[in-house]
């Protein structure tokens, strides 16, 4: 599991995106902390998108087993 948490509850979208450009998650949030479950994604590294309006966030994160 991994915790998402926003400096605001702006509503938005999330994007997971592997390292292959491959879109892996896309929801919608619109609390200032979302749990997301990765137990499927497969090993390596993740970059992670929120997006409201103009305003955009980006992390990475790794998935290792």
């Amino acid at each position: 599991m991994i915790t998402i948490k926003l400096l605001s509850n702006e509503a938005g979208e999330i994007q997971v995106v592997n390292l292959f450009g491959q879109i892996v998650y896309a929801g919608n949030v619109n609390t200032l902390e979302t749990q997301m479950d990765v137990s499927n994604f497969a090993d390596g590294m993740y970059v992670i998108r929120w997006s409201s309006g103009e305003n955009v966030e980006t992390k990475t994160f790794s998935v290792t087993k």
